[in-house]
């Protein structure tokens, strides 16, 4: 009985470590559990920087090729431009020049027509005084006589303008001799 009680004792001695071990391993499978959750967490925060990384990288990339591209379009646009705004200013000034030219033209054309016509008078002048006057005798004193003024009629109702008076008087002037020149010219 005595191996009884000593088997007995190594079985519940080897029971009581078998629970324990299978607590501890229980608790160490916990623990692994945890590491490994632990593990895949911090590998799937470690991909998701990486792709943030690999998206900013992407991200610049595609903004620098965006600016190329826009300055490069912005450049040809502008030459465009330039050439259609070039074409338009040439027009108009082209047209302006054209208005000046033809003001210029009949400026130019008034000022030759005005000298010819006072190069023309000019020349009728000096012919005029170049001319051999006639020997004339001393002048008869003129007498003048206004005739007497004829009274006149009203216009008829139908015309326009201003109406006339309805009577008017004759006046008679004197005979008068022409007063003697000032600054005659004297007989050598």
């Amino acid at each position: 009985t005595k191996s009884t009680k000593a088997s007995k004792a190594a079985v519940k001695k080897a029971k009581t470590a078998a629970s324990s071990a299978n607590k501890a391993m229980t608790q160490l499978r916990a623990k692994v559990s945890v590491a490994k959750a632990d593990a895949r967490a911090a590998a799937a925060l470690n991909r998701v920087k990486v792709a943030e990384a690999k998206a900013k990288a992407k991200l610049e990339k595609a903004s620098k090729a965006m600016a190329r591209k826009a300055q490069s379009d912005l450049k040809v646009a502008l030459k465009k431009f330039e050439a259609r705004w070039k074409k338009k200013r040439a027009a108009a000034d082209a047209k302006k020049l054209k208005t000046s030219e033809r003001k210029a033209a009949s400026r130019l054309k008034a000022a030759q027509k005005k000298a010819t016509s006072k190069a023309k008078a000019a020349v009728a002048k000096a012919a005029k005084k170049a001319a051999p006057k006639k020997a004339t005798k001393a002048r008869k004193a003129r007498t003048v006589v206004a005739k007497p003024a004829v009274k006149t009629v009203k216009k008829a109702a139908g015309k326009r303008g201003r109406p006339a008076k309805a009577k008017t008087v004759a006046k008679k002037t004197a005979a008068k001799k022409p007063a003697a020149r000032r600054g005659a010219r004297k007989k050598k």
